[in-house]
């Protein structure tokens, strides 16, 4: 396909297939925050796989590899060296913070104006391999440029202030933990170092009846009605599209669609099981069967999109990219990563 953004759950070769004219440079950007742990081992797998793909193909390619969680970081240059490639990706792990920008992380990789080539990365796991000159991030001039990125949560709100977008504030944030509340000062608050979840609308303030302890709290959507993301969230993602786009880079996003993006201690987007006040609608026997038709899209899908309503073969070839962005803005999906994408091409 001729567009820059591909999404995918499982399967690498379209990507293969899409990057016809080498030489390219492959960039794997992968989240190394707990939560990825269950799957973690099984996806560095497949990219191992893929990039055996590549060299059976004889494709022109070199490889670098970044992680994210926390400040992205860079842990190997751009080069050819397979095997080095292999060991970067297996040195990422699940230790990484939560508080995963992968947004800034995609923007940090491919910036060419804050951070030119990367500059703002962390290097120190890459000076454990390579030498601190070698430690830099450099797309070549002529080569194509894809990203191969892997998350399972929704992007929150950047990590350095050099990548903050016009209107985003560290006071303007949901919790990624329960909320306290302050009984001296009546407020409910959020532990330290947890305050970096996106913001979004509609919510409410719920007792969290999950945990059956009082003075626990936090936000929940209130019924299967869409959700907006804040107008700065929003801004945030159509800067990184035209960035994608200005720069010609291909991303492909391998997105593990789940409870992660919103489990019983984060603030609650999703209208199902996980969300308490769809469970005390359940209870309630005179609650109408509209009220409880289930609505999984959360703020991860919102802000990069739904890989599962692709116009494409079921082998991930032919996708149609017309149709594909029709079928997002009929999901209310228009303003995600993939449709500002596709709508810019």
């Amino acid at each position: 396909m001729g567009d820059n953004l591909c999404y995918q759950q499982t399967n690498l070769t379209t990507v293969i297939q899409t990057i016809k004219s080498p030489p390219t440079d492959f960039l794997f950007l992968v989240d190394g925050s707990g939560s990825m742990a269950p799957y973690q081992a099984k996806i560095i797998q497949n990219l191992q796989t893929f990039i055996n793909k590549i060299q059976a193909q004889n494709i022109s390619a070199r490889y670098s590899v970044v992680a994210f969680g926390g400040i992205p970081e860079l842990f190997k240059p751009f080069d050819n060296d397979v095997n080095g490639t292999f060991n970067a990706l297996s040195l990422i792990g699940t230790g990484r913070s939560g508080q995963e920008a992968g947004l800034e992380a995609i923007r940090a990789s491919i910036d060419t104006g804050v951070g030119v080539n990367g500059t703002l990365l962390s290097k120190t796991a890459c000076k454990k391999s390579y030498s601190t000159a070698n430690c830099t991030l450099s797309w070549k001039s002529g080569s194509k440029r894809a990203i191969i990125f892997v998350s399972d949560e929704d992007s929150d709100i950047p990590v350095l202030d050099q990548y903050l977008t016009p209107g985003l504030d560290r006071t303007k944030v949901l919790c990624a933990a329960q909320l306290t509340y302050d009984s001296l000062h009546n407020t409910y608050n959020c532990s330290k170092g947890n305050s970096f979840e996106p913001l979004w609308s509609p919510k409410i303030l719920d007792i969290h009846p999950v945990t059956n302890q009082s003075g626990i709290f936090q936000f929940m959507r209130p019924s299967n009605a869409p959700i907006t993301l804040d107008p700065a969230y929003a801004n945030e993602i159509v800067l990184t599209a035209q960035m994608i786009v200005s720069t010609g880079t291909y991303v492909a996003m391998l997105m593990k669609d789940e409870v992660n993006a919103n489990w019983a201690n984060n603030a609650v987007s999703s209208w199902n099981k996980y969300n308490d006040l769809y469970n005390m609608a359940a209870k309630n026997k005179s609650t109408p069967a509209s009220i409880l038709a289930v609505d999984n899209y959360h703020t991860s899908v919102y802000q990069y999109g739904d890989p599962r309503i692709n116009s494409m073969a079921s082998d991930f070839s032919n996708f149609d990219s017309v149709k594909t962005l029709q079928a997002l803005v009929n999901k209310g999906l228009a303003g995600s990563l993939q449709a500002q994408v596709l709508q810019n091409n």
